[in-house]
């Protein structure tokens, strides 16, 4: 029997190596993670038993592809999952000119003070031609809202965002904070334009509690454990592979994939605590979720372009737990565009889950974002995350914080430029023009927009479908 691995143990790993066991009954997988436990990032942290945290709001959201939400929700009892439907699907806001709107999570120009410039300019740009694609984010969002909102709107909140000129940034950083729509008209009003899929297109509805089910196209849901923690999914899908035979190799190292007549036919691993020797022969297929980067070196191939790409935001996670609840309203998380403040999100569990206090605590989270310039570790990240959420007016006390923690996350916040696309699409290429007949590639794609989890899971559904599914 031929072996088929899987390279990456993060959810996207996990997931390919259960299609493969499910849709196709394959009995001989290998998963292979370089980290000591698989679920990577949707592991979260825990800092002791009673100090667990998810990084940020790790929801699943389910997919159009009813075969991939089937095969998640395969992996716990029907009862082990809260679902999360209509309008409590996801419920974002925005911390925008020094308030908290909690009614809506895009930008409101009813409230900017050339509301009538405005809405002048957007209907004018909705007049014009749209049909060519947008090359960048400026392109974008002037094609999508007219030149004046571009400037004197959105350009400050994603200098803030990404600090990149929008010449210099992909269009699809529009959909990382959902900012594809904008808001500019009242509810009754706006429930008359609708009809119309250009405004439906470029108009956000102004309140997400009261979003009529009628006008509402799609039907999935958000999806969280009933029990506080995204790692209870991640042990019960390590549980579900190991049940079905799938082997996982954690805290292991790849030295080489070893290639004869365009396939790889073996992989060299090492253990990192013991430094043996494990080698993986009569390959059937790999499939690997790992950056690109990572798959040129393993094969012997020369990265293009890596030093040039841009570098990626410094992120710093910071936990806290609160004797009150934090003064979110009802929202989950809600993104800060007033470029006064470091923090990018902040997530208050509590909201979609409610087992999430606990010990008489309600737990939080923070996203803190510097640019490269910034020496992070002479920061006092503690004081100046408190000190932001009493300026935004999250909590009313620095005595409100029980705990604190945090944590300075390597990868950091990828950039979604115009270079880095080319660099990721260049080395993907590369990849491919090797013609390695039993190689396939998935995991986060930003050259093909894959950032979304259900995005990235239907990618590699649909990927070893394509290439097993004559051998069922």
């Amino acid at each position: 029997m031929r072996t088929n691995v899987i390279l990456g143990g993060g959810f996207t790993g996990l997931f390919s190596a259960l299609v493969l066991s499910e849709k196709f009954n394959l009995k001989d997988i290998i998963v292979i993670e370089a980290s000591p436990y698989v679920g990577g990032a949707y592991r979260g942290i825990k800092f002791d038993e009673n100090q667990y945290f998810d990084y940020g709001p790790h929801l699943y959201y389910e997919s159009c592809n009813e075969e991939v939400n089937e095969l998640v929700l395969s992996v716990m009892k029907n009862e082990d999952w809260k679902f999360l439907e209509k309008n409590d699907k996801d419920i974002p806001g925005i911390f925008y000119q020094n308030n908290l709107q909690e009614y809506s999570h895009y930008i409101d120009l009813r409230k900017e003070k050339k509301y009538k410039k405005c809405l002048s300019d957007l209907f004018i740009n909705f007049d014009k031609n749209k049909n060519h694609e947008s090359l960048s984010a400026n392109e974008y969002f002037q094609n999508k809202f007219g030149k004046y909102i571009t400037k004197k709107v959105l350009k400050k909140v994603l200098l803030k965002l990404w600090g990149k000129n929008l010449k210099k940034l992909d269009p699809f950083i529009a959909k990382i904070v959902s900012m594809d729509r904008i808001i500019a008209f009242d509810e009754d009003f706006m429930l008359d334009l609708m009809n119309s899929e250009v405004i439906r297109d470029n108009l956000a509805y102004p309140d997400q509690f009261n979003f009529p089910s009628s006008k509402r196209t799609l039907s999935q849901r958000g999806l969280y454990p009933q029990k506080y923690g995204f790692f209870h999914v991640i042990d019960a899908l390590e549980e579900k592979l190991l049940s079905k035979g799938v082997k996982i190799y954690t805290s292991v190292n790849i030295q080489s994939l070893n290639i004869q007549n365009n396939r790889i036919e073996s992989i060299d691993l090492m253990e990192k605590d013991t430094q043996k020797q494990i080698s993986i022969k009569n390959i059937n297929h790999i499939h690997s979720t790992i950056e690109f980067s990572h798959i040129n070196n393993y094969l012997g191939l020369k990265n293009i372009g890596v030093q040039d790409m841009d570098i990626p935001k410094q992120v710093v996670y910071l936990f806290l737990k609160l004797k009150n609840k934090p003064n979110m309203g009802k929202l989950y998380y809600f993104y800060v565009y007033d470029d006064n403040y470091h923090t990018f999100r902040v997530t208050s569990y509590i909201n979609y889950c409610e087992n999430a206090y606990m010990n008489e605590e309600y737990p939080l989270c923070m996203e803190i974002h510097f640019d490269n310039q910034y020496d992070v570790s002479n920061i006092n990240c503690v004081n100046l995350g408190i000190n932001e959420l009493l300026e935004m007016k999250v909590i009313s006390s620095k005595e409100d914080v029980t705990y604190s923690n945090y944590q300075y996350f390597k990868y950091g916040f990828p950039q979604f430029t115009l270079n880095n696309k080319k660099i990721i699409s260049a080395n993907r290429n590369r990849i491919n023009n090797e013609k390695i007949n039993n190689l396939t590639l998935g995991g986060i794609g930003l050259d093909k927009d894959l950032f979304f989890l259900h995005d990235v899971l239907d990618d590699s559904f649909i990927t070893l479908k394509e290439r097993f599914f004559n051998e069922k």
